[in-house]
């Protein structure tokens, strides 16, 4: 995966969270998933979201060590 890729698929998604393709899916298909974004039939991750909604939902945001 590139570092530098602003949208992850389904697999991209999987090895950045280190998580199976049916996690991934659950994760992408959550109605209230604000950090996906469907282009066409394809969903996508904004990984800058994704990061922004990981911080907050595990306390390990800005300041937290």
């Amino acid at each position: 995966m590139n570092k530098d890729k602003k949208l992850l698929n389904t697999k991209d998604l999987c090895e950045y969270l280190g998580v199976g393709t049916s996690t991934a899916i659950k994760l992408i298909k959550n109605p209230s998933a604000t950090y996906v974004i469907r282009i066409g039939s394809r969903y996508f991750v904004n990984k800058t979201l994704l990061d922004t909604f990981l911080d907050q939902h595990t306390g390990l945001g800005k300041g937290a060590f």
